[in-house]
């Protein structure tokens, strides 16, 4: 995924699928609540 080789990607089997989506979605998930919780200590007065 992180090389963009889609045709590999696409022919894994359904269950490599599954884990590969979860783990991106925690992945995504993780860093949006660590961005959210950390937009307070930016200095945006500039």
């Amino acid at each position: 995924l992180l090389t963009g080789d889609w045709p590999t990607a696409l022919q894994a089997d359904p269950r490599t699928r599954r884990e590969a989506t979860g783990l991106i979605a925690a992945f995504f998930a993780y860093h949006q609540d660590h961005q959210l919780r950390s937009l307070p200590h930016l200095d945006l007065t500039q």
